[in-house]
Order: structure tokens, then C-alpha cells, then sequence
């Protein structure tokens, strides 16, 4: 169960949502031809399927439920907390106001606040920052961190129903297809609200149960992972296609697994660390700047483009080294004297 490519697959998807974000972000034509190859929320959904297998796993080995959270705090919160505050202080340094009007601006309070829980869409400015930019957000890629903490909250929920049954997916399947309602229903509304709704914790619960249930089914899928993955491949191609997501979540699940458990060479991936998490909470940022500055638009945009990389591949390797991973090492307790 341990050896698999999933820290390969997360540092890919970060990656993909990048790009996807320099191009969307700089508007520039140069990347428009190729941005069809390549989507985001496949991107953001096989992050989603990955963490309902990793923090069922993680439950499942935790010693109490508060244990459980505090495992969660640690690998969420310092690097999520650090990209709000960074972006606060340091962007100040690019914005159009001067710094005694930077900080003392209200803006700068509520983006801190609203933020901090995690309500990113209250404000998702800074003064005098990206104004003149596709979107004047700081970060909007933080949105995704709200449904990933509810999920959190819902596992043990879950799993506190799936212990008094033993046919788990007379639980399961029920979250599966109120959550695959959901996002249709409200998807295909007229109201740009309901479309937004759809796009919370409850539309994307399919994709995160999908990967909870692979972990209690985990023996079965390995014994037919090749047979699964030829039925599931088209039918995620087909509902791609069509923008349907009704088998997809489950069919999306399948192909990553297949691919998590089929390429041995990348089992260590991680060995050096985790950067996926750094590269997802930091690059927004770095990106806005480049668009504020039109460099994409005075030097050539795949240059740029580039750099971007690289520079958000050294911001993720810091964030791991000096704030994600320094919380997840526990000091042990000092022993008791008498």
C-alpha cells in the first residue's frame, strides 16, 4: 500500500495548475493553442481523489480523533498561514500605495481575517495590488483549501458510520450519488450562485469518497486494477468529452490509481520532500506580479513562463524545508524527572 507514485502525481497536478493558471492569468495568445491540452480541475479533482486515500489512511492510523486533527493542523496550516501573512508583508514592496497607506488601509485587516478562515472570496485583494490584472486576487487558488478542510471534519463522520456497518458501501455510495446530484443539479443552474455553490465541499465529495473507499477496498482494486482501468478510461474520455460528471469522479479514480500503483520508478519521488503543497499555496502570487508588470507581454512569454516555474520550484522547496516540515517533526516529550 505504501509504495506508490502518489507524491509524483501531486507534484504533477500542482504543476498543472500552474500552467494553466500563466495562462489564464497573462491572457497571453502564445499560450491559448495549447491550453486546451491541459485543465485544471482534472488537475484539482485528482488532488481531491489522492486525499480521500491518504487521510483515510491517516484516520485510520491515528490514536484518537484529536490526534487525527493535529496531524491535519500540522501539514495544512503553517504553510497555508505563511502564504497569507508572506503575501501581506511582502507584496507591500509591489503595491501602488505607499507603505503607511498599505498598512494602515482596512483591506489589509480583512484580507488577513477573511483569509485566516479560510473565506477567501470576502477578500481576496490587497490595495493597490493587480488592479490592473485579469483579477485583482491575491491568491485565488486558496479557495480549494476550505473544501479540503471540511473534508477533514467529515472523515471521521464517515468513518464513525462505516464501523457499524460491514458492507461499507451501503455508506458510501449513498455520499457518492447525493454528492454527484448535487453538482449536476446545481451546475447546470441558471443562477451564477448556485453554479458557485457547486463548486464547494458537497460537489466534490464523489471525488473524495472515491479515493476513502479505495483505501477499504484497497486489496480488491489491486487484484483488478488492469480490468477496471480498460472499463474505466472510456468512460471518463466519453463524460470528459460531454462535460458530464456522473461515472466520472469514480472512472477519474480508477485511472489515478492505475497510474499510482503502475509506475515503480516514481515510488520515491518524494524522497527529498513534499513541494506539491508549497508549489499549489505560492505560485498564484508570483504569477499575478509577472502580469502586473507585463513581462509576459515585453519578453518572450515561455521565457517567462519558465522562470515563473522555476522561481515557484524554489519557493516550494523553501516552504518545505523552513515551514511545512519543521511542524510535522514532533519533539519528544521531556521525561518525567521523578
Amino acid at each position: 500500500m505504501n509504495k506508490n507514485s502518489f507524491d509524483f502525481l501531486r507534484f504533477f497536478f500542482a504543476y498543472i495548475v500552474v500552467i494553466c493558471h500563466i495562462a489564464d492569468l497573462s491572457q497571453d495568445q502564445n499560450f491559448a493553442r495549447y491550453r486546451n491540452y491541459i485543465d485544471s480541475y482534472v488537475a484539482l479533482t485528482g488532488f481531491f481523489i489522492i486525499s480521500g486515500f491518504l487521510i483515510g489512511k491517516s484516520y485510520n492510523a491515528s490514536k484518537s480523533v484529536l490526534n487525527y486533527f493535529e496531524k491535519r493542523a500540522r501539514r495544512l496550516l503553517p504553510g497555508y498561514f505563511a502564504s497569507i501573512i508572506l503575501a501581506a508583508m511582502l507584496l507591500s514592496f509591489f503595491s501602488s500605495y505607499t507603505f503607511i497607506q498599505y498598512f494602515t488601509d482596512i483591506q489589509v485587516f480583512k484580507y488577513l481575517f477573511w483569509n485566516s478562515i479560510f473565506l477567501n472570496f470576502v477578500q481576496p485583494c490587497l490595495p493597490g495590488l493587480f488592479v490592473t490584472n485579469r483579477e485583482c486576487a491575491v491568491n485565488g487558488a486558496l479557495w480549494t483549501i476550505k473544501v479540503e478542510v471540511l473534508f477533514y471534519a467529515l472523515v471521521p463522520v464517515i468513518y464513525n458510520y462505516l464501523n457499524k456497518i460491514e458492507k461499507k458501501y451501503f455508506v458510501l455510495i449513498p455520499v457518492y450519488i447525493l454528492s454527484v446530484i448535487y453538482k449536476t443539479y446545481l451546475g447546470n443552474s441558471d443562477s451564477e450562485m448556485l453554479v458557485l455553490l457547486s463548486r464547494q465541499t458537497p460537489g466534490f465529495l464523489s471525488y473524495f469518497v472515491c479515493g476513502f473507499s479505495f483505501y477499504y477496498y484497497y486489496d480488491f482494486y489491486i487484484q483488478h486494477k488492469g480490468k477496471l482501468f480498460l472499463i474505466a478510461l472510456p468512460i471518463f474520455l466519453i463524460e470528459y468529452h460531454f462535460g458530464i460528471e456522473l461515472l466520472r469522479p469514480i472512472s477519474q479514480s480508477i485511472i489515478v490509481f492505475f497510474i499510482a500503483y503502475s509506475l515503480p520508478k516514481f515510488n520515491n519521488f518524494g524522497k527529498y520532500g513534499d513541494f506539491s503543497y508549497g508549489t499549489y499555496i505560492f505560485h498564484f502570487s508570483l504569477i499575478q506580479l509577472f502580469v502586473q508588470y507585463g513581462l509576459f507581454d515585453l519578453y518572450n512569454p515561455f521565457l517567462m513562463a519558465g522562470l515563473v516555474i522555476l522561481l515557484v520550484g524554489a519557493m516550494a522547496i523553501f516552504s518545505w524545508n523552513f515551514v511545512e516540515k519543521p511542524f510535522l517533526i514532533r519533539k519528544p516529550k521531556p521525561m518525567n524527572a521523578w
